[in-house]
């Protein structure tokens, strides 16, 4: 078998292999925190999705979140995948650098609304579209980035659509048309992302826009090449420099840590777990994943020297690792996603504001005085050492020069990562706040969180727009 099929062997196994109880709990707690991530989203999207939905045609084939309107299946997947990414509060996986619950749920729920599939059919689809999504994504990365893809619109769009084709029940032979077609939509840059560009969430909604065409594309009999990712003019060559196709090949370990294992010549590696829906992050900053780590490092200082205020700062060394450093020191900061894409901003930010939330990247908290001059004073350092152990380990040193003395605190990893997760009770929370900023009504909230961390997996997917 070509390594195209072998890869599809390895996600229809994933399709059709029972759900253990750890995976559906953790595909439960995405589906929330998408949820929430796009109904938040609503709120800032909502008039650019009126004037879009305006400009096409009516249809009536699946539900925009929290708007109270239906539009096609794409359509819908394109809007519900930008809301769930504008705050960039969304999901993903350190390892892969992508954003995972937006592109692949607001795809699966366009399509399984239309098919009335089942809430299972649902939790199938995001355990497989998460796995198949970081296969790709480990094997491709950093050399992906560097050349300036976005990992979530391309990678995304590839997850997306097969985690589709597994709630949708698709034969193996379907899967691989299903690839192809999405080898040959993915796409995304990461230019999408500098200066005032409110273009990056598109980059993502128009992965799952592109997903739901791929599916539909393998339903109506359409056949691609033999080989869409390692052929001539295949994807995975197409796009990055070097790769490690055993990502793509490799059976799913038993257990954690099999990454970091010793692969004798010829032996088949196993897939470590971290690169399935379990190695998810849920973020609590409405910033950047790389600036996480020195946001969470720079307040612990702060909690920890009550009586320092930020007008005692006087200067900030951040030491991290060169993915995180690159396109992310910038302390020239004029705009919302700027200051979201900053360390040196999002820092400044919590340390004056409190805060890294949704609704911090206002206006007034860009250009506070206070927030500048503290960013200004600012700087991000590349550390080899830091360098070496990511994107395992992705540690962040902050130092924080008060003038009279300094304070040091390193984070390994931020709150949110499976190391240090964010439990149900914490992403319910969440949840309620970004339901809240959507305007959902508080009894809303609750019966929308039971639903879907409680519910029979037998339940109709409709009945979560019901809610809605």
């Amino acid at each position: 078998m070509n390594v195209s099929d072998q890869f599809i062997c390895r996600i229809y196994e994933s399709a059709t292999a029972p759900l253990t109880q750890e995976v559906e709990e953790e595909a439960r707690r995405c589906l929330l925190d998408f949820t929430g991530a796009c109904v938040g989203g609503s709120s800032v999207l909502g008039e650019k999705v009126e004037q879009f939905l305006a400009g096409t045609a009516p249809s009536e084939g699946a539900t925009v979140i929290n708007r109270g309107k239906r539009t096609s299946l794409e359509n819908a997947a394109l809007i519900n995948g930008m809301m769930a990414h504008v705050f960039d509060i969304d999901d993903g996986n350190r390892l892969t650098s992508i954003h995972l619950g937006a592109p692949v749920i607001s795809a699966i729920l366009a399509l399984a609304e239309w098919n009335d599939l089942t809430i299972g059919d649902v939790l199938r689809g995001i355990a497989v579209g998460y796995e198949a999504a970081n296969r790709l994504g480990k094997c491709i990365q950093p050399f992906h980035r560097k050349r300036g893809f976005h990992a979530s619109g391309t990678c995304g769009t590839i997850g997306a659509a097969l985690g589709a084709a597994a709630a949708m029940h698709y034969t193996k032979e379907e899967m691989k048309t299903v690839l192809s077609a999405a080898c040959t939509a993915a796409a995304g840059i990461l230019q999408m992302q500098e200066d005032s560009s409110t273009l990056k969430p598109f980059n993502i909604g128009r992965a799952a826009h592109d997903a739901v065409t791929c599916v539909l594309m393998a339903k109506a009999g359409f056949v691609g090449p033999e080989d869409p990712l390692m052929g001539k003019f295949g994807f995975v060559k197409a796009v990055a420099d070097n790769f490690d196709l055993s990502y793509l090949t490799a059976p799913l370990a038993e257990r954690d840590g099999a990454e970091d294992a010793e692969i004798a010549e010829g032996a088949v590696r196993e897939l470590p777990e971290n690169l399935t829906v379990l190695g998810s992050y849920h973020k609590i900053h409405a910033s950047c994943r790389h600036t996480h780590g020195a946001v969470d490092a720079a307040r612990a200082i702060m909690a920890e020297h009550p009586e320092k205020k930020p007008s005692d700062i006087k200067g900030i060394t951040i030491r991290m690792y060169e993915q995180g450093v690159k396109g992310h020191d910038h302390t020239e900061v004029a705009s919302p996603v700027s200051g979201k894409m900053s360390i040196p901003f999002a820092t400044a930010l919590a340390i004056v504001k409190g805060s890294v939330g949704f609704t911090s990247f206002t206006d007034e908290n860009i250009f506070d005085s206070e927030v500048q001059r503290i960013c200004k004073s600012s700087k991000v350092i590349v550390d080899d050492a830091l360098t070496a152990q990511a994107p395992g380990i992705r540690e962040a040193i902050v130092t924080i020069d008060f003038g009279s003395e300094t304070a040091e605190k390193s984070v390994k990893f931020p709150k949110g990562e499976p190391e240090y997760p964010l439990t149900a009770e914490d992403i319910r929370a969440k949840f309620a706040d970004l339901a809240t900023c959507g305007g959902l009504a508080p009894e809303k909230i609750t019966t929308i969180a039971d639903f879907i961390l409680t519910c029979e997996k037998a339940s109709p997917v409709r009945r979560l727009f019901n809610f809605m």
